[in-house]
């Protein structure tokens, strides 16, 4: 993470952060793939259907019916609040600006 604050802190342009300031919403069917090949990278095997249901029906909800069109805004998926984030984002940047000023 240190390294992607570091390059988006030293861009000019501002649309670089606005990914990170406001996150787009993320697809079941993108989301649990990721999910797997993450898990699968510590454990050596992915999680199963019976476990991605289950991952489903508790950040889609169960009357989402499992959709993978269904949309996981990132506030869902990660503990670090909203605000917290872009605090810590913005007094990165500026850390970085006064070091190269």
């Amino acid at each position: 993470m240190h390294s992607v604050l570091h390059q988006v802190s030293s861009s000019p342009l501002p649309q670089n952060l606005k990914f990170f300031i406001t996150p787009p919403a993320a697809k079941w069917s993108q989301l649990s793939e990721v999910l797997s090949w993450q898990f699968s990278s510590v454990t050596q095997r992915g999680l199963n259907q019976e476990q991605l249901n289950l991952l489903a029906d508790k950040l889609l909800g169960s009357k989402a019916q499992r959709n993978p069109e269904g949309q996981i805004p990132w506030g869902k998926f990660c503990k670090v609040s909203h605000g917290h984030l872009k605090e810590r984002l913005l007094t990165a940047i500026s850390q970085r600006k006064a070091v190269l000023v």
